[in-house]
């Protein structure tokens, strides 16, 4: 803008001058406020650090709840037209892998053949150990 130019005061640009001036004003207001008053604020801000670091340290921190942990479920689809026999092989499978490889993270697993829409469909319940 050359010297001695006003800047627009009519149309888009001069509405945005005047409401980016506002806010630039209230927000220097503001900021001296603070200043003025620097230890109220600083109490404040400590008040609010120390209300975060207790529920920080009180509230649960794990991923799962507590009612949910130790518990997953599997879920196998075989191809469309599976007989009940083919699922159950694959089901014996599973268990028996569950059963013996993670025999040490494993205290049960549960199964039925035959619950759901389709004999090809078939969901465990596995509880973990402790």
């Amino acid at each position: 803008m050359a010297q001695g130019e006003q800047p627009e005061r009519r149309g888009f640009f001069g509405w945005f001058n005047r409401h980016f001036n506002r806010n630039a004003d209230r927000y220097e207001r503001g900021v001296a406020g603070i200043l003025r008053k620097g230890g109220r604020w600083l109490l404040l801000y400590l008040g609010i650090i120390g209300l975060m670091a207790f529920l920080f340290l009180r509230l649960p921190t794990s991923f799962l709840p507590l009612e949910d942990r130790g518990v997953f479920l599997t879920q196998v689809q075989l191809p469309a037209g599976a007989t009940l026999e083919q699922t159950a092989s694959v089901v014996a499978k599973v268990e028996n892998y569950y059963l013996t490889e993670e025999k040490a993270n494993v205290l049960s697993v549960f199964s039925t053949i035959g619950a759901g829409p389709a004999a090809m469909d078939k969901t465990w319940r596995v509880c973990l150990c402790g």
